[in-house]
């Protein structure tokens, strides 16, 4: 499972350093600042949501996700990302390019992290 994964931890840890250094410690990089959050937080949300399905089912349900579960979760997070947030706070904007970034996070993950070496 993804979650027991070092490669998952470091993308998680990576993610974290990214908002310490951003809003802790004010560095900016604009790019990085634009498109490292969009990559990064499919990886982090499926990878939680696949330790969520085993601890509730255990067993009773397969460890891999399925690239359809992949790909809904990710479009569904780029959509709360894109047009929710937006709505609810001027600190969001739409950039259109945000969703390759989501899209390359959720394909990352499918390779790197959904795989058999990482089911547990």
């Amino acid at each position: 499972m993804a979650v027991y994964s070092k490669r998952y931890w470091l993308f998680v840890g990576l993610f974290i350093l990214h908002q310490i250094l951003q809003y802790g410690f004010k560095l900016s990089v604009p790019i990085v600042d634009s498109y490292l959050d969009p990559l990064l937080a499919p990886i982090v949300l499926l990878g939680a949501w696949q330790f969520e399905r085993k601890w509730l089912f255990g067993k009773k349900i397969a460890l891999l996700l399925h690239p359809a579960e992949i790909i809904a979760m990710t479009i569904y997070v780029a959509s709360v990302g894109e047009f929710l947030f937006p709505l609810l706070s001027a600190k969001f904007h739409f950039d259109p390019y945000d969703f390759f970034a989501y899209g390359l996070g959720g394909l990352l993950y499918q390779v790197l992290l959904n795989t058999p070496n990482n089911a547990q």
